[in-house]
């Protein structure tokens, strides 16, 4: 079961982009680690979006838009409303009718029962 990790990735300066990271990454660890295949965009993409070039960020995002459609679930992480990228890919996924979900153990849950 593939699911989308969609959290903050943008931050004002780079210390704040590596703890987003480093946050995804951690989830996307206990995510891993419950069976699921994970998509984690922050480490797909990490420090070549708009730190180098605007362009690159919304080529990133639009990347990121047709992974959440490929995506069995996605896990919201806290924070995500923070972030216009995750408010995003959450619309994508509500518009593609994908199941989201804001805890590790409802998503466990899910997956238990649809497999």
């Amino acid at each position: 079961m593939i699911v989308y990790l969609a959290g903050q990735y943008r931050a004002p300066t780079i210390l704040g982009v590596t703890l987003n990271i480093y946050c995804a990454w951690k989830a996307a660890k206990r995510l891993w680690r419950a069976g699921f295949v994970v998509i984690c965009p922050h480490s797909n993409s990490a420090f070549m979006g708009e730190l180098f070039s605007p362009i690159h960020g919304q080529v990133f995002l639009e990347g990121d838009l047709e992974l959440v459609r490929k995506s069995d679930a996605l896990f919201a992480m806290p924070g995500w409303r923070r972030s216009a990228g995750a408010c995003g890919e959450i619309g994508e996924g509500r518009r593609y009718k994908i199941p989201i979900f804001y805890n590790i153990e409802e998503l466990i849950a899910w997956r238990n029962q649809n497999t």
